[in-house]
């Protein structure tokens, strides 16, 4: 697994479209649960660390070889994030995003 990132030490993140459409949605929810200014702050601490360090900030959960791929999720409230960070090359794939629960009460 790579553990390095790019020439300037930092990692390249690829969001696809469909999760690109997922965050302006959970945005959208967030906004009127009234969480819409934590949502923003998660995400950019989110995309700070993926460009920075990958393999430390979320918990490694399991390989897909074929793909030189490591998928990993990482938390920071009120975001959960799923990306997958290539074995080879200094890349981030954003597999899936979501809101964490709310407490009941």
């Amino acid at each position: 697994m790579s553990s390095a990132g790019g020439s300037d030490g930092s990692w390249q993140v690829v969001c696809p479209a469909r999760v690109l459409k997922r965050l302006r949605q959970l945005h959208l929810r967030a906004s009127q649960d009234g969480i819409g200014l934590p949502f923003v702050a998660a995400l950019r601490t989110i995309y700070d660390r993926l460009r920075a360090d990958p393999i430390r900030f979320g918990e490694p959960r399991y390989p897909l070889r074929v793909l030189h791929l490591f998928i990993y999720v990482g938390v920071v409230a009120p975001l959960v994030i799923e990306y997958g960070v290539h074995d080879e090359r200094p890349l981030v794939f954003i597999k899936e995003v979501w809101l964490l629960s709310k407490p009941d009460g």
